[in-house]
């Protein structure tokens, strides 16, 4: 039986080992996975089930979503537009308060139902009435 060739590498002194590794690429190696969204009238897109929002000013545009292990990077063009946690269950939201201010200053009426405020609310961002 004879040994392989892992074997023979970690049997060898360590620069034999150091000499034997290639270098690291120049440039940061991307792990998401590259997805086309078009952003709803809610100012949200549908990534893997779960709605995230997205800047209102987008709303029927297309961006680009990049899901990572743990977060969501949302980019329109070359500018990053949105961060957020990725949802571990199926159907869940993420809706962050800041990209609907714009509509909330136009439509005075909204933010007593308003599900984005509400998700807040109850995550201690806002304070409670």
């Amino acid at each position: 039986m004879t040994p392989r060739k892992a074997d023979k590498m970690s049997d060898a002194p360590a620069p034999d080992r150091a000499a034997a590794l290639k270098a690291l690429p120049e440039e940061p190696f991307e792990t998401g996975l590259l997805l086309s969204c078009r952003v709803d009238r809610y100012s949200r897109i549908t990534v893997r089930t779960n709605p995230y929002s997205v800047l209102a000013r987008l709303i029927g545009r297309k961006v680009r979503a990049m899901p990572h292990a743990s977060e969501l990077i949302v980019h329109d063009g070359r500018t990053e537009v949105a961060r957020h946690e990725r949802l571990p269950a199926k159907g869940a939201r993420c809706l962050e308060p800041d990209h609907y201010l714009k509509v909330l200053v136009r439509k005075p009426g909204a933010p007593p139902g308003a599900t984005a405020l509400e998700q807040a609310k109850a995550a201690g961002v806002l304070p409670r009435p």
